[in-house]
């Protein structure tokens, strides 16, 4: 049952993005530079770190492309537990290749939720205008 104040359920979001190209190595959270919304103050654009700011249900998501002739296994992370995943492969095309992942998870104000790479060929996230931003959003649910 998520917090409420007055006897309204809080309203919780974030929406984030990486500026420009990153290098993540594998286990290092993405750090997405460019905070656009963050009602409950939870996401932190120098860790990339989400603290879950109310109990409750959330919806979770991420866009990550991995650079032309690479692949990213990139994953949603909860308290060090990966929940989802999924991979951007950009195999031996000029194409670029994002993937969007969402999940619906159960948290506790405090938690930890960020979006790493589980394995790759690189180090590279792409983020760009012409090819696309990697984001990384979420908000309560109930």
């Amino acid at each position: 049952m998520p917090s409420s104040v007055s006897g309204q359920t809080a309203n919780i979001a974030f929406h984030s993005s990486m500026r420009s190209n990153g290098c993540f190595h594998v286990h290092e959270p993405y750090i997405f530079d460019e905070k656009e919304i963050d009602v409950g103050n939870g996401y932190n654009v120098h860790d990339g770190i989400y603290v879950v700011p109310v109990s409750g249900t959330y919806v979770f998501t991420f866009t990550i492309a991995a650079p032309e002739d690479y692949y990213i296994h990139p994953e949603i992370v909860v308290n060090g537990a990966a929940k989802d995943s999924s991979i951007s492969d950009s195999g031996d095309s000029s194409d670029i290749h994002p993937v969007t992942v969402l999940v619906v998870v159960r948290v506790k104000a405090g938690d930890h939720v960020f979006v790493r790479t589980e394995h790759s060929n690189t180090c590279t996230v792409m983020s760009d205008v012409t090819h696309g931003k990697s984001t990384f959003s979420g908000w309560l649910l109930f």
